[in-house]
């Protein structure tokens, strides 16, 4: 949590914002959570860290018993606008409301609470990243290197990346798992065809 106060210090940073996720349970199944400030998400602010593609609802009101739900997930569990779902957490059961469905899953999942919800009811606070908005007229790069310098100085192993570098990466490692699944696949097949071949 330190890092999101040190680096909305530095000159020309705008919305500083903790991202967490951890996993919680909904009825019998266990599904990841990301926490969140609400103003991250507006979109018509002028502090907004990322569009999800809000669809219903109101993300504003993303806070207390809030809870914003992609909406083909809500769609399969019957949910609209206004449901109460009983999730458990590691504090124990929390009554929430459905406050916005959204369409854009990418960097954001499929549940989402406000930060205070998060830090409620986790025990664990820690961002997994920070999300950065820069004010109008500041230079990416610039501000990006400067932000990097702060945190080599005390979180040695923090990295900076904009948009499209975090995105990017991601990719990477979910193109790295597919590579693993398709090598795995195809040991299988081979296996498969040895056997028919020994049995011939």
């Amino acid at each position: 949590p330190a890092v999101a106060r040190d680096v909305s210090e530095i000159a020309g940073v705008g919305g500083v914002y903790p991202y967490r996720f951890a996993n919680f349970r909904l009825g019998e199944s266990t599904k990841e959570v990301v926490g969140i400030t609400p103003e991250a998400l507006v979109v018509a602010g002028p502090d907004a860290a990322m569009d999800i593609d809000v669809r219903e609802g109101d993300i504003t009101q993303l806070s207390g018993d809030g809870l914003a739900v992609q909406r083909d997930v809500a769609d399969d569990r019957g949910w609209s606008i206004g449901d109460r779902v009983v999730a458990t957490f590691p504090a124990g059961d929390r009554d929430l409301e459905v406050v916005a469905l959204y369409e854009d899953d990418t960097l954001i999942g499929d549940y989402v609470v406000g930060i205070d919800t998060f830090s409620a009811n986790f025990a664990e606070v820690n961002d997994s990243l920070v999300l950065i908005n820069l004010d109008a007229g500041v230079d990416q790069k610039a501000a990006q290197g400067a932000i990097q310098q702060r945190l080599d100085a005390g979180y040695p192993g923090v990295e900076v990346k904009d948009l499209d570098e975090y995105v990017g990466d991601v990719k990477a490692q979910v193109n790295q798992f597919l590579g693993l699944i398709t090598a795995l696949l195809a040991l299988a097949v081979l296996i498969a065809l040895l056997g028919v071949l020994i049995t011939m």
